[in-house]
């Protein structure tokens, strides 16, 4: 699987609506960009109390990105 997938996995089992979860990739620079785009209600639940979900999600990327030798940014569209 790749990043994206992987994270689509993840997203959707946090979310209430998990067929609204879409993840958006872009590269440049050699970097690939991946957005989180899910229903309004739930981008709460992707963001997290001060951040900690998708900070936890970044950190999952990272170590992905660190085994596979890849590399990843992670936003959510609001950051």
């Amino acid at each position: 699987m790749g990043a994206r997938e992987d994270l689509v996995a993840v997203v959707s089992r946090l979310v209430d609506r998990p067929d609204r979860v879409r993840v958006h990739e872009s590269e440049r620079d050699g970097v690939v960009e991946l957005v989180i785009d899910t229903a309004p209600e739930d981008r709460g639940k992707v963001i997290g109390r001060q951040g900690r979900t998708i900070n936890a999600l970044r950190s999952l990327l990272a170590v992905r990105d660190a085994r596979l030798g890849e590399r990843h940014v992670l936003d959510t569209g609001d950051d």
